[in-house]
């Protein structure tokens, strides 16, 4: 494969145990917010086996970006909670899959999963805190939460290793044209400051409270 899908290989090995770790069972309502390269790689994955996917964003240039996914609807957070609803007759989709990092899309995740419904959290929160509302409904609804990576359940331990994560993310990465699919700059290794400026100016840094 080219350089470029390979450099891609590590981002889309993190949707990989995303859905390793809790996998899209056939005809599931899902949705996954955050539409950044492992967003867009993990609900690549989930439209696989999803009978309805709906992706949330508040960058409407990510959200465009995102149309070759395919999914049901592309959304911004603020009419996520409506869109879900409608598209799941007000049950919430099974799997809400956690791809943003603040905590305004976590709380959207708890706010919008069914009954017994499992919240996948593939962001990296990292040292950030964030503040959740469990209201009543939290506990009624028995949710599961998983983190995901950069461990493996134990249960796969067996069968799956790293390793194989990788060689799956290799094979999956091959299939498409990443060139195509994402806004790629190519900066010469002396001008890394550079390069890193401009990822910088593309993602400003945002407080986890506020609204995404």
């Amino acid at each position: 494969m080219s350089d470029v899908s390979a450099a891609f290989s590590q981002l889309l090995g993190v949707a990989v145990n995303s859905l390793v770790t809790r996998p899209v069972m056939i005809g599931e309502y899902v949705a996954v917010s955050g539409l950044g390269v492992i967003g867009m790689f993990t609900a690549h994955l989930a439209r696989r086996e999803a009978s309805r996917l709906i992706l949330v964003e508040p960058n409407a240039d990510r959200r465009a970006a995102a149309a070759w996914i395919g999914a049901d609807a592309v959304v911004d957070p603020h009419d996520a909670e409506d869109t879900i609803a409608d598209l799941t007759g007000g049950r919430g989709v099974d799997l809400f899959i956690e791809c943003n990092g603040v905590g305004p899309a976590l709380q959207l995740a708890l706010d919008s999963t069914a009954m017994e419904g499992t919240i996948t959290v593939t962001a990296w929160y990292g040292a950030r805190e964030v503040s959740l509302s469990l209201s009543p409904e939290f506990h009624l609804r028995r949710h599961h939460v998983l983190s995901s990576g950069p461990s493996l359940p134990a249960d796969l331990g067996p069968r799956w290793t790293h390793a194989r994560i990788q060689s799956v993310a290799f094979e999956q990465v091959a299939q498409l044209d990443v060139d195509k699919l994402f806004d790629i700059r190519r900066v010469p290794f002396a001008d890394a400051p550079q390069g890193y400026a401009l990822l910088d100016a593309a993602n400003p840094p945002r407080p986890c409270s506020s609204a995404y």
